[in-house]
């Protein structure tokens, strides 16, 4: 059955395309956080302030998250993808163009508001795209993601050391995007699927029955929201990592900035490596218990991690973490992609509004711990969220049975 799966699985250039856009978003996204340190240096901004870069991109997402079901209905799912891509490069020229904090801000808004509309597309388009195949393409296409994103904070600490600057990731973005634009502006993006008014489809034995009726438009049954809610806090776990692991490293461990930087990258690295191994996973195992296998490793490296004294112990919990927080997100995806499959588009904004909602609450609260009760003591409350997901989690699977 696993390799009959494997077979069936076919990659058009479509899925090419959607794969190197959703890596082209991943890329800038993974930037923002390893930039604060630079950034604040350079603006004279304070930990809330400098957060507020990751707060606003997470606004974007959730605006975008809340208008892009509407909008691929009204001008199409071509247009919104590439005016998103077009967008979000507009944001980043202005973010390293900018010498004033109010307009990196204005940046960084851009960036994660019209980047995000081709987040919602290529989740959504690639769910039509494959129907019963999704699990996988959704997958590989976090692998891609994740793959770009661990470049990025290497890139940065190369400029950072150089004449170029940190400015350099945000360069290279901007010409990756112009990249595929160029070289796909004909492909065809799957169109929407239309909004029909019908019964919504009845849900037995794993999923609590939606109340919709004749009458009423398709609707999402009440586990999708229980999902939704676990992948917005497996999405504030990882947030919360990306964001602040450069700052906690050099004040925990007083390491210079530019190499606690470039080790956020042995979490992304092991990232890819973890969306590897889950795609291969979800051939054999149900999405489900790849979900448990990710939280458990996502706990076990935290734990390590803040309990390091030096050497490589951080490394290696940064290594374990990356591993388990890999899967969270991609395999809520699957599941919550699944529930909603004759919702796409919807279904695709609300798992994305899931995501800006963590991002816009998590890093900006760790913030504005830090600046009252320091750096370490607020990475350290990453554990409450830890406990959350994990509790949530199983709610959601007690009612799934």
């Amino acid at each position: 059955m696993a390799s009959q799966l494997t077979l069936s699985f076919h990659r058009d250039r479509f899925t090419w395309l959607a794969y190197g856009s959703l890596g082209f978003y991943a890329f800038l996204q993974a930037a923002i956080g390893p930039t604060l340190p630079y950034l604040r240096e350079e603006l004279g901004l304070n930990y809330t302030i400098g957060g507020l870069h990751i707060t606003l991109f997470a606004a974007g997402i959730i605006l975008a998250s809340l208008t892009s079901a509407e909008l691929a209905q009204r001008i199409g799912r071509n247009r919104l993808f590439w005016g998103g891509s077009l967008g979000m490069s507009f944001g980043a020229l202005l973010f390293i163009s900018a010498q004033a904090a109010i307009l990196t801000l204005l940046g960084s808004f851009l960036m994660g508001y019209l980047g995000s509309y081709v987040l919602v597309m290529v989740q959504s388009t690639l769910s039509d795209r494959h129907q019963q195949y999704r699990t996988i393409a959704l997958t590989e296409s976090q692998i891609t993601a994740s793959g770009l994103a661990t470049l990025s904070p290497l890139v940065l600490a190369l400029g950072a050391s150089t004449f170029l600057s940190w400015r350099l990731v945000y360069a290279i973005g901007i010409v990756l995007c112009f990249l595929l634009f160029i070289t796909n502006i004909t492909t065809p993006i799957p169109p929407s699927k239309p909004r029909k008014r019908k019964k919504a489809p009845q849900y037995t034995a794993d999923t609590i029955v939606s109340t919709a009726t004749d009458d009423e438009e398709a609707t999402l049954p009440r586990i999708f929201w229980l999902i939704w809610l676990v992948i917005g806090i497996g999405v504030a776990v990882e947030w919360s990592i990306v964001a602040w692991t450069a700052d906690y490293l050099a004040n925990a461990h007083h390491l210079p900035q530019e190499q606690a930087s470039g080790m956020v990258s042995v979490f992304l690295a092991a990232m890819v490596t973890g969306r590897f191994i889950g795609s291969r996973l979800t051939r054999h195992m149900r999405s489900e218990n790849v979900l448990w296998i990710a939280a458990g490793l996502t706990s076990i490296g935290f734990i390590v991690l803040i309990l390091a004294s030096g050497g490589i112990l951080p490394i290696l919990g940064l290594l374990i973490c990356g591993l388990g927080v890999a899967n969270l997100f991609p395999m809520g995806q699957a599941i919550a992609s699944e529930i909603g499959a004759e919702l796409s588009d919807i279904t695709s904004g609300y798992v994305s509004l899931a995501s800006g909602c963590a991002m816009l609450i998590a890093p900006q609260i760790l913030g504005a711990l830090a600046d009252v009760i320091g750096i370490e003591s607020a990475f350290q409350m990453i554990i409450v969220l830890l406990i959350g997901y994990v509790l949530m989690y199983s709610i959601a699977q007690y009612l799934r049975r």
